[in-house]
């Protein structure tokens, strides 16, 4: 690729509010069923409990983790497919 093409300011990506997103009613219910799940409950790579509390700070927007919320549904999923 040229380096115009590949220098160009206005080439330069853009953020999605996913952290919004993940506050929806929609999305929250998904999310609580993913974090109550057994297969989440009992994961050895997350403590589901912790976990729930940190969505709970994510709900009242005292913290942005909705990159983490992302890994842990895609973890739950993956972790789904294998059994």
């Amino acid at each position: 690729m040229p380096k115009k093409t590949r220098t160009m300011q206005s080439k330069i990506g853009f953020g999605t509010p996913e952290d919004d997103w993940i506050r929806t009613l929609i999305f929250k219910d998904f999310v609580e069923s993913v974090l109550h799940s057994n297969k989440f409950k009992t994961c050895a790579y997350i403590n589901a409990e912790i976990a729930m509390k940190l969505y709970s700070k994510h709900l009242t927007g005292k913290i942005n983790i909705s990159q983490e919320i992302w890994k842990w549904i895609n973890l739950n999923e993956w972790l789904t497919l294998l059994k």
